[in-house]
């Protein structure tokens, strides 16, 4: 990301571009990426299954609802934040989304560093 900010190889103006085979493999490969992701496994195994527990107190209507809302809800979410993103090129240009990046990849390597820290000091302890 810092790279990608400094080089101003990021850009909004052909985050669009592509052919229709490329946007399907892109689905496809946040379709596996979903489905492998060990926080979605983790998730479904404790707390996704822990509601699915309790809507069963209504029987299969209730597991039936829950699911339904569930992809209902999912789908309103990333529809938002599709949305967001779509409307957000218009509201940016190029320089300011760069800097956005930039300051991203200083954040997610400032934390990084957090973190080593704060793991090593409670592993001294």
């Amino acid at each position: 990301m810092i790279k990608s900010g400094i080089n101003k190889s990021v850009s909004l103006e052909n985050q669009g571009a592509g052919n229709s085979a490329g946007k399907r493999n892109l689905v496809l490969a946040g379709a596996l990426v979903s489905a492998t992701n060990p926080y979605f496994i983790l998730w479904w195994a404790s707390t996704g299954m822990e509601s699915i527990r309790q809507s069963y107190t209504s029987g299969l209507i209730g597991v039936l609802f829950f699911f339904i809302g569930h992809i209902l809800s999912d789908f309103v979410w990333y529809s938002a934040i599709s949305t967001a993103f779509s409307r957000g090129k218009k509201l940016i240009s190029d320089t300011v989304y760069r800097w956005i990046i930039l300051l991203l990849g200083i954040f997610i390597i400032a934390f990084s560093i957090y973190f080593i820290g704060s793991g090593w000091k409670m592993l001294q302890t």
